[in-house]
C-alpha cells in the first residue's frame, strides 16, 4: 500500500487521515501490512508532517517498521523526504538504493540521512538460538595479541558539569579559578607553576594545571558546561574520584551530567593495568577467553 502526503494537503488532513488510521478496524480494512507513507516538507513551519509519519509507526508497532528522513539539498534550496516502510527487513539497503537514484538522476542534488527509527522486536516465546557459541568458536588470536600489546601508563577522567543559572556567581571564571586551587591545595598538589589561565578566544576561558606525575585542565564554555579533564601517570581511582568530588563540593551551582574514565598507554591501550593482573614474575596471565591462540614461547 502507498499513502502519500503532498505538499498542498493541509493539516486538517493529516489530522482525518490519522484518526481514520489509528482504528484497529480501519488498520484491518484498510492498510495491507506492506505500507509506505511519504510526506515531502520545503517549510519548517510545517513540522507536523514529520509527526504524521511517525504516528504510523505507533500504529504498526512491531518490526520491520522504519522511519526516516532524507534531506535532499542543492545550493539554494531543502526539501526533506519522510517516509515510512512497514513490512520490509531490507528497508536499509531498499532506502540507500532509492536515494542513490534520485541523487544521480538529478545533477546537483546531495541527499543526507538524518534519522532513522525502526518499532518495537517482536516477542518470541520459548527462544531456542540454533547454535550456542562458546570462546573457542571464534578466531581469537588478534584480540589475543591486542591484549599483550597494551601497556597503559595513565589514568584520565573526563567529567561535564552543567551550570546551574539560579545560582551561579556573577563571575564564573573567576570562581572557578578560585574552586580549581582549592582543590589543588585540598589534594596536595604542588604545581610546577601557577595555573594557567587562557581566556582571550571565546566567552568562557580554559584553566590549566601541571605538575609532576598528572594535570588538570577546566574549560567553560562562557555559557552552561564545565569541565574537568584530569590525567595521572598512575591508575589512582580513588584520588580522582577525591578530586573531582572536592572541586565539585566547593560549589552550589554545578551539577555532574557525565563521567567517563580510560586507561592511557600504547599498544591500542583499552583495559586498566588492574584488569589485566600479572604473576610474581611480572607475566601477564591470559584472559579466558584465550582458547586455541598461538601464544609466544
Amino acid at each position: 500500500g502507498l499513502l502519500v502526503l503532498d505538499l498542498t494537503a493541509p493539516f486538517s488532513m493529516g489530522q482525518v487521515l490519522h484518526k481514520i488510521a489509528s482504528r484497529e478496524k480501519n488498520k484491518e480494512a484498510l492498510l495491507s501490512d506492506q505500507l509506505l507513507v511519504l510526506a515531502p516538507m520545503v517549510d519548517e513551519g510545517e513540522l507536523w508532517r514529520r509527526v504524521f509519519v511517525d504516528r504510523f509507526r505507533e500504529i504498526y508497532r512491531i518490526d520491520p517498521v522504519f522511519r526516516s528522513e532524507v534531506l535532499f539539498n542543492t545550493t539554494d534550496s531543502t526539501m526533506e523526504m519522510g517516509s515510512l516502510l512497514a513490512g520490509d527487513a531490507h528497508y536499509f539497503e531498499h532506502l540507500k538504493t532509492v536515494n542513490t537514484k534520485i541523487a544521480n538522476r538529478s545533477p546537483g542534488v546531495v541527499f543526507d540521512l538524518r534519522n532513522i527509527e525502526g518499532a518495537i522486536f517482536p516477542v518470541v516465546e520459548d527462544p531456542q538460538p540454533p547454535v550456542f557459541a562458546l570462546p573457542g568458536d571464534y578466531d581469537q588470536q588478534g584480540p589475543y595479541e591486542q591484549w599483550l600489546s597494551q601497556q597503559p601508563m595513565g589514568h584520565q577522567v573526563v567529567e561535564q558539569f552543567e551550570v546551574n543559572d539560579e545560582f551561579k556567581p556573577s563571575n564564573v571564571a573567576k570562581s572557578i579559578k578560585t574552586i580549581l586551587g582549592g582543590t589543588l591545595r585540598a589534594s596536595n598538589i604542588q604545581t610546577t607553576e601557577d595555573v594557567q589561565e587562557f581566556a582571550e578566544l571565546g566567552d568562557g576561558s580554559v584553566l590549566v594545571a601541571v605538575w609532576a606525575g598528572g594535570s588538570a585542565i577546566v574549560t567553560w564554555d562562557g555559557r552552561t558546561h564545565v569541565g574537568i579533564n584530569l590525567f595521572t601517570e598512575n591508575e589512582t581511582f580513588e584520588f580522582a574520584k577525591n578530586f573531582v568530588d572536592t572541586f565539585l563540593n566547593r560549589t552550589t551551582w554545578l551539577s555532574v551530567t557525565l563521567r567517563d574514565e580510560m586507561p592511557r598507554g600504547y599498544g591500542r591501550v583499552v583495559n586498566f593495568a588492574k584488569d589485566m593482573p600479572t604473576d610474581d614474575a611480572g607475566q601477564r596471565f591470559d584472559p579466558h577467553w584465550a582458547v586455541n591462540v598461538v601464544k609466544e614461547s
